[in-house]
C-alpha cells in the first residue's frame, strides 16, 4: 500500500461525519459573524445595554465640572423664540465669562447672517424712514458684536457636516493640526467621512479660537451610545468640538 492509499485510509479512520458536520457549522458560524447582519447587530446592542443596566459604569468626579447650558421652554418665554440675536449670545459668552468658565462650546451652527441685525433690518423693513434706515445701517452688526465677545473668550463654535461636498475657494481654516501617530492609512479608515462642512459665517470663525466637529452618528436602532472624537472631509482630518474642547482647556496648540 502506497503513502497516498495509506493517507486516504487514515483519513477516512479519523474523520467522523460529526466532525465534518461541525467544521461545516464552524464555517457558517464565522461567516454570519463576518458578514455581522442587523439582526446579530441589534443582539450585539440590547446585549450591550443590558450589561450597562446590570452593573452601569460609574461617572467619575471631574476637578472642572462640566456644565451643559440647554435652551428650555422657559428661556424662551423670556427671551423670545429661537434663534435669539447674536447680540444676545454676547450677552450670555460675557456672562459665563464673567463667571469664571474655563472654555465655552457652541453646539450651534451660524452659516446665515443674522435677520436682526440693524443693517438687514432696514433692508428687509419697507417705508423705513431714510435717515432712520441710515442710522441702522451705521450701526454694529449683531455678528461683529458676538465676534467681540468670542474674543475675549476661549470659545469652540460647532461646524456641521454635509451629505454633498462644498467648495470655499480653498481648504478649510483648521484652528489646531491633527498629527496621527503609526499607520495613516489604516488610522483614516476607522474615522468617518463626510464630503462637505457646513461653515459659519466668516466673522464669528475668524473670532473663536476653536472649530469643532459636530455629527452624531446613530446605532441601527436610532440609540446613539458612541461619539467620535475626530472626523474626514475630504481628505482633512476635524476635531470633534468636544476634542477641540480639551485642546484649548489643556491649552494644546495642536492635536496628536
Amino acid at each position: 500500500m502506497n503513502i497516498v492509499s495509506k493517507f486516504f485510509l487514515w483519513t477516512r479512520r479519523a474523520i467522523k461525519p460529526t466532525h465534518i458536520v461541525g467544521l461545516i457549522m464552524l464555517a457558517a458560524l464565522w461567516g454570519f459573524r463576518h458578514w455581522n447582519p442587523p439582526p446579530l447587530q441589534s443582539l450585539q446592542l440590547k446585549t450591550f445595554d443590558f450589561y450597562q443596566t446590570l452593573q452601569p459604569r460609574k461617572g467619575k468626579d471631574l476637578p472642572i465640572p462640566v456644565t451643559i447650558i440647554d435652551v428650555d421652554e422657559a428661556s424662551l418665554e423670556k427671551y423670545g423664540q429661537w434663534p435669539w440675536p447674536r447680540t444676545l449670545l454676547g450677552q450670555l459668552t460675557d456672562r459665563l465669562r464673567e463667571s469664571g468658565v474655563g472654555v465655552i462650546g457652541f453646539d450651534v451652527f451660524f452659516p446665515e447672517y443674522d435677520r436682526m441685525s440693524p443693517a438687514l433690518v432696514a433692508e428687509n423693513l419697507h417705508g423705513l424712514d431714510d435717515n432712520l434706515a441710515t442710522q441702522l445701517k451705521a450701526l454694529p452688526t449683531t455678528e461683529s458684536v458676538l465676534a467681540n465677545s468670542l474674543r475675549k473668550m476661549r470659545v469652540v463654535l460647532g461646524q456641521g457636516t454635509l451629505l454633498e461636498s462644498t467648495d470655499f475657494g480653498g481648504s478649510f481654516p483648521l484652528k489646531a493640526k491633527v498629527a496621527l501617530m503609526g499607520n495613516r492609512d489604516r488610522i483614516l479608515k476607522r474615522i468617518p467621512r463626510f464630503p462637505g462642512i457646513l461653515r459659519n459665517v466668516p466673522e464669528l470663525e475668524s473670532a473663536a479660537l476653536g472649530l469643532g466637529m459636530v455629527a452624531l452618528e446613530p446605532e441601527i436602532d436610532g440609540v446613539i451610545r458612541r461619539v467620535n472624537m475626530a472626523l474626514r472631509v475630504g481628505e482633512e482630518v476635524y476635531p470633534t468640538m468636544t476634542l477641540e474642547m480639551m485642546r484649548l482647556a489643556l491649552g494644546q496648540e495642536n492635536l496628536l
